[in-house]
């Protein structure tokens, strides 16, 4: 199933010709050094994808409603520490704008409550173990790894996933201004920074030396709104600002939330719970490095 934003149906017709007009906005700022008309393409694309209202998203269904409010919590560059990421919080303090993701994934398991998760492995294992659960917990609290040993505590996995499209979410900071990473702008900024590249026999994927000098440039002019990245390793320009929300895990009754976050090589869960109605972050570890 997918939840999303309604589209007024006779502004699809005018994609195409927005788009282009959008292309020609970025290469006449691009092709005149203009700075200022690079800023009215910014600003323009800031229009288009701006975030919805405190009371549009108190109109939405519960589970929008919590998945806007679960990001805007989570979501912030500057201070990645707080979920456990060994990152740069200075990346983006010369960036006129954030980018954001346009869609967000989404799941429902019975429970989230990590006390009550962790009580009930506590049962199993004092079976398993012929102990008593006090024992147990005895043993976890203390990291007696003797008797721990056979087990780690694991999130519960959801079975289905689903999306919410059109994603305009708000963030907790005033500046920078935030931008959303639509499929056309996607489009719109790789063609310009180009992909002229081949592999070798390895599965390398090299840059030419033309290309290399040519997107150098427009990196460079893209950087004094945005940070860009090109990652070699796939093959294509890295636009949204991390930390990326993979994907956002609720149990039924929107009382615990996890958010499966990455940036750029690394990434870990953010455990949120709901709190006299507002989500406060309780825990967050990075689990993954590649």
């Amino acid at each position: 199933m997918k939840f999303f934003l309604p589209v007024i149906a006779f502004l699809i017709a005018f994609i195409p010709s927005r788009a282009q007009h959008e292309r020609r906005l970025l290469l006449k700022a691009y092709q005149s050094a203009s700075p200022k008309t690079l800023e009215a393409f910014f600003n323009k694309w800031a229009r288009e994808t701006a975030p919805l209202s405190t009371a549009q998203i108190a109109r939405l269904n519960d589970t929008a409603r919590n998945a806007y409010l679960v990001f805007r919590a989570f979501y912030d560059p500057f201070q990645t520490g707080k979920v456990g990421a060994a990152w740069n919080d200075h990346l983006y303090d010369k960036s006129k704008y954030l980018v954001l993701q346009d869609r967000i994934c989404i799941a429902f398991v019975d429970t989230l409550d990590k006390e009550m998760l962790i009580q009930k492995e506590f049962g199993r294992l004092s079976k398993k173990l012929n102990i008593t659960p006090d024992s147990v917990a005895k043993a976890y609290h203390n990291d007696q790894r003797n008797v721990m040993r056979s087990y780690r505590f694991q999130w519960p996995e959801p079975t289905q996933f689903d999306t919410i499209l059109h994603f305009r979410p708000q963030v907790s900071f005033h500046s920078p201004k935030t931008v959303v990473l639509t499929d056309e702008y996607d489009l719109l900024l790789s063609n310009f920074l180009g992909n002229d590249n081949y592999v070798l026999n390895t599965g390398v994927i090299v840059i030419s030396d033309s290309a290399k000098k040519d997107g150098q440039k427009r990196e460079n002019f893209l950087g004094t709104e945005i940070k860009v990245w090109y990652r070699t390793r796939t093959g294509h320009w890295q636009f949204l600002s991390v930390p990326y929300t993979a994907s956002i895990l609720f149990d039924n009754t929107f009382d615990n939330a996890l958010v499966n976050y990455t940036l750029y090589g690394e990434g870990g869960y953010a455990y949120f719970k709901k709190i006299h109605g507002a989500w406060s972050l309780i825990e967050a570890d990075r689990t993954w490095v590649e």
